[in-house]
């Protein structure tokens, strides 16, 4: 947003003091306005009238409301202006208009802005192409009709504000710019810099010290130590007291060859470990099957009501096929005449919309009801296929007739069986 401030800060400035130069010497800031009226009754072409006055302007933007329009009169009065136009920027320039009633803008011998119809203050845009300092002629036409009168003349600079055209870029003539002289500076002469090369810093010398050489320890064995032999003392051999008067027995020595009898190994005890302790098993109940609810499927009547609000041409082959289907029960299960009768036969109307209507044959073949049905279903399925073509008032109007007709046809065939089987009665 800063930057097409600035923008456009810096293109009206340059508007205001870029120094024009005419080049031929009488040329003067602003535009010639020639200002002509002209007869009541139609829109003015851009020629010349019947001239009020002439004079130079120093810009083309003013508005006077219902007053004189330019020292000459309120309404019907057209105005040239003509001269040059001349700006400090290249590139595209977009301009808009503001007028009451009609406004021309031709640049360069190029159409800007047509915008030459009655209106109040407003108008339409349109882009040309400059170069910096070439003039450029112009050829401005407005007129007024009648009521206030308005004409402003704006252009947008390379931003996107519009401003209204600056005075200072007008003139009667062509005009050229003045260029002041470049004045070229001598180049500057860099020296390049000194490069100081630091100083040698020179290392002291590394004494390397001689290794340490260390000895490795002595390793003492330690002493021997010789365990002096151990020993036995041989048992003590008791001599048996020496009775004074018996003799003395000499002791009996076992026979070497006769195996002494086995050692008895006494029985080991036997050890049984003992087993964890099992906790007793708790009976579990066991899981109930979940019983679905059961839904209990729509009545006859229920699934007529339903599927009959559904607009035909949004209905699918299945709901075609329940709507005839709960149609055709109803039609065999209620009285004519009342309203499920009636609501069956709506009900027939709306799938032959959507589909002709297929007569169940058990349906058909029933007497009396079964003809009067296939009557009904191949007129309602006349009146369903043309029924795009005909207007809702004459569709409804024809629905009426048909059942009327299939209603009337059914009563003349149950007459009919009525009197057949009277007669049949009476001949027995």
């Amino acid at each position: 947003m800063k930057s097409k401030f600035f923008t456009s800060l810096f293109f009206t400035l340059a508007f205001a003091f870029w120094p024009l130069t005419a080049a031929n010497a009488e040329s003067v800031s602003g535009l010639t306005q020639d200002v002509y009226t002209y007869v009541e009754g139609a829109t003015p072409d851009r020629t010349e009238y019947a001239l009020c006055n002439t004079s130079v302007v120093a810009n083309i933007n003013w508005d006077v409301g219902g007053d004189v329009v330019a020292n000459c009169q309120q309404d019907f009065v057209l105005i040239h202006w003509y001269g040059y136009i001349t700006l400090p920027v290249d590139g595209e320039i977009t301009f808009q208009s503001m007028a009451d009633d009609g406004f021309y803008l031709d640049i360069g011998g190029q159409n800007v802005i047509d915008n030459w119809t009655l209106k109040g203050c407003g108008g339409g845009t349109g882009t040309h192409s400059f170069e910096s300092g070439v003039s450029q002629k112009v050829d401005i036409w407005w007129y007024e009709y009648g009521g206030g009168a308005c004409n402003f003349l704006y252009y947008t600079d390379l931003s996107t504000f519009y401003n209204l055209v600056p005075d200072s870029v007008w003139t009667t003539e062509e005009v050229a710019i003045v260029v002041p002289p470049v004045i070229v500076e001598p180049p500057v002469i860099v020296e390049p810099p000194v490069i100081v090369e630091p100083p040698v810093i020179v290392e002291p010398p590394v004494i390397v010290e001689p290794p340490v050489i260390v000895e490795p320890p002595v390793i003492v064995e330690p002493p021997i130590i010789i365990e002096p032999p151990i020993i036995i003392e041989p048992p003590l051999i008791v001599e048996p007291p020496i009775d004074p008067v018996d003799p003395p027995i000499d002791p009996v020595i076992p026979d070497p060859s006769i195996d002494p009898e086995p050692s008895i190994i006494p029985d080991l005890p036997v050890v049984i470990p003992e087993l964890p302790e099992t906790p007793p098993t708790v009976p579990t109940e066991p899981e109930r099957p979940i019983v679905e609810p059961v839904v209990e499927p729509p009545t006859i009547q229920e699934s007529l009501n339903t599927l009959i609000d559904i607009a035909p041409s949004e209905m699918t082959d299945l709901q075609v096929s329940q709507l005839q289907e709960a149609a055709y029960s109803v039609l065999e299960t209620s009285e004519q005449g009342s309203p499920e009768y009636e609501q069956a036969l709506d009900a027939l109307y709306l799938v032959a919309q959507a589909d002709d209507i297929v007569i169940d044959e058990q349906l058909a073949n029933t007497p009396v009801v079964g003809a009067a049905v296939v009557a009904f279903a191949n007129a309602i399925n006349f009146l369903g296929n043309i029924g795009s073509d005909i207007s809702p008032k004459v569709r409804e109007e024809s629905k009426k007739v048909v059942i009327g007709a299939v209603i009337a046809g059914q009563i003349a065939q149950v007459a009919g069986a009525t009197s057949l089987s009277a007669t049949k009665r009476n001949g027995k």
